[in-house]
């Protein structure tokens, strides 16, 4: 299976980093059959961070993760 990481930079603001997790919320309610999931990662800031969320994909057994930067 295939999961898409979205990453964004992360703010020390929680409302900023909150729209981050909530469009993850809803590309996962929306996604092809084909993924696995879609998680969020932050370079900084903010949780969870990159290493985090790829650790979450290879425990969900996925084959493939697809990174795309949301900046």
């Amino acid at each position: 299976m295939r999961g898409v990481i979205l990453v964004a930079h992360g703010s020390q603001k929680a409302s900023s980093n909150n729209e981050v997790l909530a469009l993850a919320d809803r590309l996962n309610k929306e996604k092809p059959f084909h993924l696995t999931a879609i998680k969020p990662a932050f370079l900084e800031f903010a949780h969870p961070d990159i290493p985090t969320a790829v650790k979450e994909m290879a425990d969900a057994h996925c084959s493939a993760i697809d990174i795309y930067p949301f900046f």
